[in-house]
């Protein structure tokens, strides 16, 4: 194990701020549709007017928390990975550390997805760049899921193989028909938008 404070901290710091930034973009997604999954179990669609006021603060909550995500990743992936002749514990956690920031990342980037291509383009834009939105995002989610596996494997833990292995295949449905649905949604709006 590495003797050197600084190193542990910095390692310690970056898994531990993403671990603090998934748990506040849950929390956001939570509080901003909280009022739905009341509308839904009570039957009572008046609830779904509470969102007015919880969606902006769910949305601060959760922009708060992908921050503090973005800053724990970088920093985790900033850490130079020590050589198996060095210290194989080390180099043992630094990778686990990388791996599991990352899947922690991918599942707060598949929630954000429908918003931010939304905002982007039924709010801001248009249709294509809605359309865009969607695939630009789960390129990143991709790329996540595929250094988050690299990194597990060479760890060389097994354990962490299969979980982030079983993990990244639930990700890839999700966002399969996530992509899926939203992509649909922009070709309709283009279809109505040109009059066909």
């Amino acid at each position: 194990m590495s003797n050197d404070p600084l190193l542990r901290k910095i390692k310690r710091t970056g898994l531990s701020r993403a671990t603090l930034g998934a748990i506040l973009s849950f929390v956001g997604i939570g509080i901003a549709l909280a009022p739905l999954g009341m509308a839904y179990a009570t039957n009572q669609a008046a609830y779904s007017w509470l969102m007015i006021g919880t969606l902006p603060v769910g949305a601060v909550v959760m922009i708060i928390g992908l921050v503090h995500m973005i800053i724990g990743v970088s920093q985790t992936l900033k850490i130079k990975t020590p050589l198996a002749e060095t210290s194989l514990d080390e180099r043992t956690r630094v990778l686990k550390d990388k791996s599991i920031s990352l899947v922690l990342l991918v599942p707060i980037l598949a929630l954000t997805l429908p918003l931010i291509s939304f905002v982007f383009g039924s709010m801001i834009v248009s249709a294509y760049a809605g359309m865009f939105t969607v695939f630009a995002m789960a390129a990143a989610i991709l790329a996540g899921i595929g250094l988050s596996i690299y990194f597990a494997i060479q760890s060389k833990l097994k354990v962490l193989q299969v979980a982030i292995i079983a993990l990244s295949i639930i990700f890839l449905v999700g966002l399969f028909f996530e992509t899926q649905a939203m992509y649909l949604h922009f070709v309709d709006q283009l279809s109505i938008g040109s009059g066909s």
